[in-house]
This record gives C-alpha cells, sequence and structure tokens, in this order.
C-alpha cells in the first residue's frame, strides 16, 4: 500500500503530521509511505485535485478506486496506518503460504524441475538456453515451467528462493 501527505511547511498540523509519517516509514514493512509539499509539487496536486492540507492519498495494490483521508490528525494517523500494516503483513503470509504450497506442489512432480523462462524447445534467456543444452548433453530428464507465463508464480519464487531474481 502506498500512503502520500499532502502537507504544507507553514501550516503546523502538517508538519507534525510529516514529521509522523517519516518516523512510520522507518518502521512499517508492507506500507510505503511518502509526502508531498503542496507548494512545490504543482502538477501532482493538480492531478490528485488536492484543494485541503493536510490530506492523505492511499492506493491500495487490491482495489482500484483510491482512498482519501480529507482531514487526518496526527494524534490518530499512527494507529491508521498500524492497522493498515497489521492487514497487509497477514494478506502477505496468506498469499505467501499459498504460493509456497503451488511451487512446493510443482517440486513433488519430478525430480527435477526447472523453473525458466520460455520453455525448452525455445529458451528465453541465455541462462536457461545453457542449462537446457547441458541437461540435454548428459541426458538428464526434468520437468519445466515457464515462468514467463504466471507473473505472480516467477514472484514469490524470488521469496521461495531467497534469490533476488530469475535469469
Amino acid at each position: 500500500m502506498i500512503a502520500i501527505l499532502f502537507w504544507a511547511i507553514w501550516y503546523p498540523e502538517c508538519e507534525e503530521m510529516r514529521k509522523e509519517f517519516e518516523k512510520l516509514s522507518r518502521n512499517l514493512t508492507h506500507l510505503r509511505l511518502f509526502w508531498c509539499d503542496v507548494d512545490r509539487d504543482k502538477e501532482i496536486i493538480d492531478f490528485y485535485e488536492v484543494y485541503k492540507v493536510p490530506y492523505i492519498l492511499i492506493i491500495h495494490p487490491h482495489k482500484e478506486d483510491l482512498e482519501f483521508i480529507k482531514n487526518p490528525r496526527s494524534s490518530t494517523i499512527g494507529k491508521v496506518m498500524t492497522a493498515y500494516e497489521e492487514y497487509y503483513q497477514r494478506l502477505f503470509r496468506n498469499e505467501r503460504e499459498k504460493a509456497f504450497n503451488y511451487i512446493e506442489m510443482k517440486l513433488m512432480q519430478f525430480p527435477i524441475i526447472v523453473f525458466m523462462r520460455g520453455d525448452p524447445q525455445q529458451p528465453k534467456c541465455k541462462s536457461s538456453r545453457i542449462l537446457i543444452e547441458c541437461f540435454t548433453k548428459v541426458d538428464i530428464k526434468y520437468k519445466s515451467f515457464d515462468i514467463l507465463t504466471d507473473d505472480n508464480l516467477k514472484e514469490w519464487l524470488k521469496y521461495f528462493s531467497n534469490w533476488p531474481s530469475f535469469p
């Protein structure tokens, strides 16, 4: 989730809110908090039609509609953002569990499973091509899965393998 605080340096409540956002941004792992100075970032202000400060825009990854908090208070914003953090932590854990179960199910289908870009007949990257050539040379039997056909699986494989990317 992304939250953007629209603030103005000349309004004391905004400065308190910005400091609270800055403090929260260091501790929350599933939320990204930003602040936007209404006197400097006119293009963004116009785009989101911000006419009053403080004002918070919230963008949820699973919703199309934006959420707005039009009169936030620095005394309660920490509780609100912490509640969102807890919600997204639970959501992440649930999605991770489902994805890891799916990956483990795939891994149990055959002794060697290759998660690759493309398929053995048409590898889509050099590393996949080299691996397939090596397996073919020494006649290693394997099954493959094209990670380009499933973006969700591709992203979760990075967590599962604790590796930042796929070749």
